[in-house]
């Protein structure tokens, strides 16, 4: 579990209510309770913080990309987390990326942009990659490992399927990617897992 200070929560259970708010009025989610959007989501993107990945960069400030961040998830909870870290939320989808705008600016994250963009069309670089619930794996590393530096890395968030972690592997030579960590963690009764890869020169 997430060790969280009392603002911290309060500031992440904001997020949360805004979320359950708009999702009955627009469709941004298919989770649309408040246990549900709090655990499914906020705690979900949290479990990027007990990787040995992070714990081994605590202190580091990065660039950080939500590929696909669709109503702000993994990227607007980490963005509440760390501060001190500039996140770009991109999104295809108009309208989702203005509603995580209001987001962002009701939650005063002034370390948050949204770009309404196929992420295919940047042409941006980031540190780390974030892309949760986005696409089959191996399509999804050769999408965005055109968009992490040099030395930067992907984090992908999945539900736990060893066939599909395997079929990421076989590509990662291909597109220069080493997977530096592998960690498993159960949410909700399902066996999930955040893949992080590093892109070598």
């Amino acid at each position: 579990m997430i060790s969280l200070s009392k603002s911290k929560e309060l500031h992440l259970k904001k997020l949360a209510s805004l979320v359950e708010e708009k999702s009955k009025v627009v469709n941004i989610t298919a989770i649309r309770d408040f246990d549900g959007i709090w655990e499914k989501h906020v705690l979900d993107s949290l479990e990027f913080l007990n990787t040995e990945f992070f714990k081994t960069h605590t202190n580091e400030k990065f660039t950080y990309m939500d590929f696909g961040t669709g109503a702000g998830f993994p990227g607007l909870p980490l963005a509440i987390m760390l501060p001190d870290s500039k996140f770009s939320l991109v999104d295809g989808t108009r309208k989702k990326v203005e509603i995580v705008n209001a987001f962002a600016n009701e939650l005063g994250l002034s370390n948050v942009q949204t770009i309404w963009s196929r992420a295919e069309d940047l042409d941006r670089k980031f540190e780390i990659v974030l892309a949760r619930a986005v696409k089959y794996l191996p399509e999804l590393l050769k999408t965005a490992v055109e968009f992490v530096s040099k030395d930067g890395y992907i984090v992908a968030y999945k539900m736990l399927n060893d066939e599909e972690i395997k079929a990421g592997d076989d590509v990662c030579g291909e597109i220069s990617l080493v997977k530096v960590e592998e960690y498993r963690y159960s949410l909700s009764g399902q066996d999930r897992v955040i893949l992080i890869y590093q892109k070598k020169s």
